[in-house]
Formats: C-alpha cells, sequence, structure tokens
C-alpha cells in the first residue's frame, strides 16, 4: 500500500481507490476505482485511472482518465492534541483536477512541475 500524509491508496475487492483518512477510523473516497498508477512530488499526487461502468460496475479498460491532486499541509499531531483542525473534505475535494485526457493532463504537465507516475497497480482480470 503507497501511503502519503495527504491519504492513501487502497486496494479494495480487486479494485483501487484513493482514499483520505478522516484520522476518525474511517477513510473519505476522493478518487474512485480504479487507479493504474499515482505519483506524488512535495506538491502533487498524480492519479491515472480506468473508470467503473455506470451499471454494472464494470472496469472500462478503454479510457482512462487523469487527475491532479493537490497536497493540502496537515496540522501535526502536537498541533492536533491543541485543537487545530486540518482541511475540511470539501476542500480536498476542491483540490482535485480531472477527470481529463492525456493531452489535457500534458498541457498541464507542462506548465506546473507535476511527479512522474512511479508506483503502478496491476490490472483487475
Amino acid at each position: 500500500m503507497w501511503d502519503e500524509d495527504f491519504g492513501r491508496i487502497q486496494a479494495r475487492t480487486n479494485r483501487t481507490v484513493l482514499a483520505f483518512d478522516l484520522l476518525n477510523g474511517e477513510v473519505a473516497e476522493l478518487i474512485a476505482p480504479d487507479i493504474i498508477a499515482v505519483g506524488c512530488n512535495d506538491e502533487f499526487i498524480v492519479v491515472k485511472q480506468n473508470p467503473c461502468m455506470v451499471g454494472d460496475g464494470t472496469i472500462d479498460r478503454t479510457t482512462t482518465n487523469y487527475f491532479i491532486v493537490k497536497l493540502i499541509p496537515e496540522p501535526t499531531w502536537s498541533e492536533r492534541r491543541k485543537g487545530v483542525v486540518g482541511p475540511s473534505l470539501a476542500a480536498r475535494r476542491n483540490g482535485i483536477q480531472g477527470p481529463m485526457s492525456k493531452e489535457e493532463f500534458e498541457r498541464l504537465a507542462v506548465t506546473i512541475k507535476l511527479p512522474d507516475f512511479s508506483k503502478f497497480f496491476p490490472e483487475v482480470k
């Protein structure tokens, strides 16, 4: 499992999602299945996804979506003990650009320093 302060990649029932740890024993899904690749730097997480088909929930392997997720700093554990609250789930969702095509993603990658895809997840058979 790939894990960052921002959130985590979770593999559930052979489907991979980007989820944010709510720090109360629950996680909130930010990008739905099926994530096939991710990368991360100090500012962004990049995500490559094959979406689920509406209705039957099968994975559409003919379509690839791209997402850019802006990392939002978290309070430290010491700050949390003092009552400092982290960014809301809505703020996190507002930091997501996508889904977008490969061409749109590549145009943005030229203007902002995006990380390379560095972690790849096996396809669901």
